[in-house]
């Protein structure tokens, strides 16, 4: 019962700051409170990843954090073919719903090639965040819940406990949540945007109609180039 109530409350921290997300730059704060709570609740993992599925372009985009408690968020864009086990995860994904909990292990002797395959994002987390191939002297064991986005779990260097599997379901459902109003907001942004050009190109409009002599081209053009900055 007290385990129970702490996933809870993991959980619950999770939904808090995700409803007091305001803008779409807050997705990389409220991920790592999604992340941090694997290791509030022992898990600690050797990072946390975030996979995005973009098939109609065959690729995918990887959030992941540093290691050992060090919550660096990087994120790269890459092939799904690239290697045989992400295409099977994507038809995992197609296939699966709610509740799902996808498992897999990348063999140590692939190591040095996926490492080489997640160069770009490897590269930019800080060295002393930086995992490498020698963390995981059994392979990479990768698990990750099912959301209709993606993937959201983390790679440690034993297999998940049955219960870790619960909690990464867990986190995996209040995600899809917490993205869907990451893509709400974005959408609201797209049209305060859309709104705010619409408003200047009026403005415009209005100046342009208003020209009566060639001298108020000078001011015209002034007045273009105050709302092109």
């Amino acid at each position: 019962m007290e385990r129970e109530l702490e996933i809870e409350a993991a959980l619950e921290r999770v939904r808090a700051r995700a409803l007091s997300m305001h803008n779409t730059f807050e997705l990389s704060a409220v991920l790592s409170v999604l992340f941090e709570q694997y290791d509030i609740l022992g898990i600690c993992p050797v990072f946390s990843h975030l996979t995005l599925f973009d098939t109609e372009n065959n690729k995918f985009s990887f959030r992941t954090t540093g290691r050992d408690g060090q919550r660096v968020q990087a994120e790269q864009r890459i092939d799904i073919d690239a290697i045989d086990a992400w295409k099977d995860s994507v038809e995992n994904w197609k296939k699966g719903g709610p509740n799902q909990v996808n498992t897999h292990m990348y063999p140590k002797e692939i190591l040095p090639q996926v490492f080489q395959l997640f160069h770009e994002i490897l590269s930019v987390i800080p060295a002393e965040a930086r995992y490498y191939p020698e963390d995981f002297p059994e392979g990479v064991f990768i698990t990750q819940g099912y959301c209709r986005f993606g993937y959201v779990g983390f790679g440690h260097n034993r297999p998940a406990t049955e219960e870790e599997k619960v909690v990464v379901r867990k986190m995996a459902v209040e995600f899809e949540r917490l993205y869907q109003r990451f893509i709400d907001l974005q959408r609201a942004e797209a049209q305060i945007k859309e709104a705010q050009v619409e408003a200047s190109l009026e403005r415009l409009r209005a100046r342009t109609m208003a020209m009566h002599s060639s001298d108020d081209v000078f001011i015209h053009k002034a007045f273009i180039m105050q709302h092109i900055k």
